[in-house]
């Protein structure tokens, strides 16, 4: 019994971080998708101004 509080806040912690995970694979997802959509008008990623190839465009 006098462990549910803290399984309680170490549940809490894990559902915040599994929202914020969430949320920055959306963010990569747009980010890719800007720079596909730059990169078919021949022009590079906002993050990379002077490079061709960026990090962005690669797999977790």
């Amino acid at each position: 019994m006098e462990q549910i509080p803290a399984l309680t806040r170490e549940v809490d912690r894990l559902r915040t971080t599994e929202e914020q995970l969430s949320l920055h694979k959306r963010q990569l997802d747009e980010l890719r998708d800007e720079y596909g959509d730059l990169q078919n008008q021949g022009t590079n990623c906002r993050f990379c101004a002077e490079i061709p190839l960026c990090l962005i465009n690669t797999s977790l």
